[in-house]
């Protein structure tokens, strides 16, 4: 049985890091392959960062392959207060990204890397702040992933939760109400990181 995990990630440091790392993570498809990628680039490649960092697969073993994801794309480097940043957002089957995210932060220490993982299956929301190699976790509060879906309910007129529940348009907003939620939960923690 496979579990699908849907994952938004922010990348935050110094500009010339945070362009380092985007471009030690982006992949040109061979010609070949574009047919089935549907695109001349994967954004975000855990393959090409496993290559870059052998240290990786000693101690991850092997990566997501980069045709196991569903979806990838990945935003431009902008600058966000102080600091710079960008994000990807992926799905992939049976992997935990946080898990890749924590060893790749030891070799990258000057960012910090907030991931939100929504599991498929049964619809948690786990936040992690991750900075040099040290993660912490935050659970998205069953009151508040409540509120998510009560106040995308009634701004798109439905009125019976179990209705709500299986309306794509309420899905996907409460959903990204989540992730954003979860993303911001860690940026006081990003700004002294980054300090």
């Amino acid at each position: 049985m496979s579990t699908i995990f849907a994952n938004r990630v922010i990348v935050s440091g110094p500009e010339a890091d945070v362009h380092l790392l985007r471009v030690a993570a982006r992949r040109r498809i061979p010609e070949h392959r574009v047919e089935h990628f549907l695109r001349k680039e994967e954004p975000w490649s855990f393959e090409k960062l496993f290559r870059r960092h052998p240290a990786l697969r000693a101690e991850c073993g092997e990566p997501p392959r980069d045709d196991w994801h569903y979806w990838i794309e990945s935003s431009r480097v902008d600058r966000c207060n102080e600091h710079w940043q960008f994000r990807f957002f992926l799905e992939v089957k049976n992997f935990q990204i946080h898990e890749i995210l924590c060893p790749l932060s030891r070799l990258y220490p000057s960012l910090c890397f907030v991931a939100v993982e929504l599991c498929l299956d049964d619809g948690s929301f786990t936040s992690r702040f991750i900075h040099q190699g040290k993660a912490s976790t935050w659970e998205l509060p069953e009151s508040s992933a409540d509120a998510h879906w009560l106040r995308a309910a009634r701004k798109l007129g439905i009125e019976r939760m179990e209705d709500a529940y299986e309306d794509d348009a309420v899905i996907d907003d409460a959903e990204s109400g989540m992730f954003l939620e979860a993303l911001a939960h860690w940026d006081e923690r990003v700004r002294d990181a980054l300090h």
